[in-house]
């Protein structure tokens, strides 16, 4: 993946719509007002669903790229509509990959993972950074593909 260089500061805000340069897996830092960065520094919603990579070995979801509830809130997001895309979208996955149409791979999480930003209310400029952040961190950690489908596992 290309991705613009760009240093962060863990207090800078960063209006770009290029995922930083810097690691993503281990520092939080100010997107639009609010902190995004690791599970465990920032809590809140995964980008791409942690339960699609539970069983990946290299997989650390309090690594794992998120954004906070206080970004959610400041951004009038909506968790719930997130969440709720997810599971429409991960059933339809499972039912898919079930009939032999589609397979489970990053690809298809990622698509599911920006329908479900743009569904809560995320537009194009921002899903395509948090996305990219969380590719950048998926990339970081080692993992190349999910080994789960997300409430059908």
């Amino acid at each position: 993946m290309d991705y613009t260089p760009m240093l962060f500061q863990q207090s800078t805000t960063h209006e770009s719509s290029s995922p930083p340069q810097q690691q993503v897996s281990n520092v939080a830092f100010e997107y639009k007002g609010a902190l995004v960065g690791p599970y465990s520094k920032v809590g809140g919603h995964h980008i791409h669903a942690k339960a699609g990579f539970k069983d990946n070995k290299k997989y650390n979801l309090n690594k794992a790229f998120c954004i906070s509830q206080k970004f959610i809130t400041k951004n009038r997001l909506n968790h719930q509509d997130m969440t709720n895309m997810q599971r429409q979208l991960f059933n339809q996955l499972a039912k898919d990959v079930r009939n032999g149409t589609r397979v489970n791979s990053l690809t298809e999480h990622t698509t599911v993972a920006k329908t479900a930003l743009m569904n809560g209310g995320a537009d194009v400029q921002m899903t395509q950074y948090l996305v990219g952040c969380s590719l950048k961190n998926l990339e970081e950690q080692g993992v190349t593909e999910p080994t789960n489908i997300p409430w059908n596992n």
